[in-house]
């Protein structure tokens, strides 16, 4: 009989993804990846299960009213943290962080 699939079962695979890269490579990343590790693992896990969703959608751009993840719980709650604290800096406004892969495409004509 199969098992059922953990409902969080994209960030355990994320976070094993990211102790891979930080215990086999970590002399190869930036200080602002390794501060990125260090963060992430600081998020609360609901925080943690948003931004994995979102890295692995194949759009850019998210409307917060527009999405969905009962495993996650509080949208709202999960993304301010994300955007509060250090996150910022290393998320959204760092030419490497997540800000600038989920903005890159943003265009006037979008607004």
């Amino acid at each position: 009989m199969d098992s059922p699939i953990a409902p969080r079962y994209y960030l355990d695979n994320f976070r094993t993804a990211l102790n891979w890269v930080e215990a086999r490579s970590n002399d190869l990343l930036r200080s602002s990846e390794r501060d990125f590790l260090t963060i992430f693992a600081q998020l609360p896990d609901a925080s943690q299960a948003l931004l994995a969703r979102l890295v692995m959608r194949s759009k850019v751009h998210f409307r917060q009213h527009k999405l969905s993840y009962t495993e996650v719980g509080d949208i709202s709650s999960a993304a301010e943290l994300l955007l509060t604290a250090s996150a910022p800096t290393l998320f959204w406004q760092s030419s490497s962080g997540i800000g600038s892969i989920c903005f890159s495409r943003l265009r006037r004509s979008t607004l």
